[in-house]
Protein backbone atom coordinates (compact mmCIF):
# COMPACT_ATOMS: atom_id res chain seq x y z
CA UNK A 1 0.00 0.00 0.00
CA UNK A 2 1.10 3.21 -0.92
CA UNK A 3 0.80 5.93 2.15
CA UNK A 4 -1.35 9.13 0.95
CA UNK A 5 0.32 11.88 -0.57
CA UNK A 6 -0.67 15.35 -1.17
CA UNK A 7 2.66 17.14 -2.89
CA UNK A 8 4.86 15.87 -5.44
CA UNK A 9 8.50 17.26 -5.96
CA UNK A 10 9.94 17.34 -9.05
CA UNK A 11 13.33 15.36 -8.88
CA UNK A 12 14.39 15.08 -12.71
CA UNK A 13 17.56 17.00 -12.45
CA UNK A 14 18.67 14.13 -9.56
CA UNK A 15 17.67 11.10 -10.68
CA UNK A 16 20.93 9.94 -11.87
CA UNK A 17 22.19 10.38 -8.06
CA UNK A 18 19.16 8.79 -7.13
CA UNK A 19 20.27 5.80 -9.38
CA UNK A 20 23.85 5.92 -8.49
CA UNK A 21 22.87 6.22 -4.93
CA UNK A 22 20.82 2.84 -5.16
CA UNK A 23 22.85 0.94 -6.78
CA UNK A 24 25.45 1.42 -3.83
CA UNK A 25 22.89 -1.55 -2.02
CA UNK A 26 23.83 -4.60 -3.77
CA UNK A 27 22.09 -6.90 -0.80
CA UNK A 28 18.62 -5.33 -1.20
CA UNK A 29 19.21 -5.35 -5.18
CA UNK A 30 19.62 -9.10 -5.30
CA UNK A 31 16.20 -9.59 -3.95
CA UNK A 32 14.03 -7.20 -6.01
CA UNK A 33 14.88 -4.90 -8.45
CA UNK A 34 14.33 -1.56 -6.70
CA UNK A 35 15.51 0.82 -8.97
CA UNK A 36 13.64 -0.52 -11.73
CA UNK A 37 10.09 0.02 -9.54
CA UNK A 38 11.51 3.08 -7.93
CA UNK A 39 12.24 4.40 -11.19
CA UNK A 40 8.49 3.71 -12.27
CA UNK A 41 6.89 5.19 -9.77
CA UNK A 42 8.53 8.60 -10.20
CA UNK A 43 7.72 8.21 -13.60
CA UNK A 44 4.47 7.32 -12.93
CA UNK A 45 4.11 10.29 -9.94
CA UNK A 46 4.86 13.03 -13.05
CA UNK A 47 2.69 12.53 -15.47
CA UNK A 48 -0.08 15.19 -13.76
CA UNK A 49 2.83 17.23 -13.38
CA UNK A 50 4.27 19.58 -16.41
CA UNK A 51 5.28 18.36 -19.63
CA UNK A 52 9.43 19.07 -18.59
CA UNK A 53 8.93 17.02 -15.64
CA UNK A 54 10.29 13.49 -16.29
CA UNK A 55 10.62 12.25 -12.70
CA UNK A 56 8.75 12.99 -8.69
CA UNK A 57 8.77 11.88 -5.67
CA UNK A 58 5.38 12.15 -3.56
CA UNK A 59 5.68 13.43 -0.07
CA UNK A 60 2.24 14.01 2.57
CA UNK A 61 2.94 17.80 3.30
CA UNK A 62 1.25 18.19 7.00
CA UNK A 63 -0.61 21.41 7.73
CA UNK A 64 0.80 24.11 10.03
CA UNK A 65 -2.67 22.78 12.83
CA UNK A 66 -0.78 19.60 12.65
CA UNK A 67 2.47 20.40 14.49
CA UNK A 68 0.12 21.10 17.79
CA UNK A 69 -1.06 17.35 17.77
CA UNK A 70 0.72 14.29 18.27
CA UNK A 71 2.45 12.78 15.61
CA UNK A 72 0.38 9.50 15.98
CA UNK A 73 -2.47 11.02 16.38
CA UNK A 74 -2.36 13.34 13.03
CA UNK A 75 -1.25 10.09 10.99
CA UNK A 76 -4.22 7.93 12.22
CA UNK A 77 -6.92 10.50 11.27
CA UNK A 78 -4.97 11.77 7.98
CA UNK A 79 -5.60 7.65 7.38
CA UNK A 80 -8.93 7.61 8.61
CA UNK A 81 -10.12 10.35 6.04
CA UNK A 82 -7.96 8.90 3.24
CA UNK A 83 -9.91 5.67 3.65
CA UNK A 84 -13.22 6.89 4.19
CA UNK A 85 -13.13 8.58 1.40
CA UNK A 86 -11.93 6.03 -0.61
CA UNK A 87 -14.72 3.15 0.48
CA UNK A 88 -17.31 6.12 -0.41
CA UNK A 89 -15.97 6.47 -3.98
CA UNK A 90 -15.97 2.34 -4.28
Amino acid sequence: MQSPANTLVDVSPFIAQKNAAMSVYESQLSENRYIDIAMSLNKLRSLTLCGDISHAEAFYRFSPGDLETEYEQVVLGKLKAYFSNKSRSL
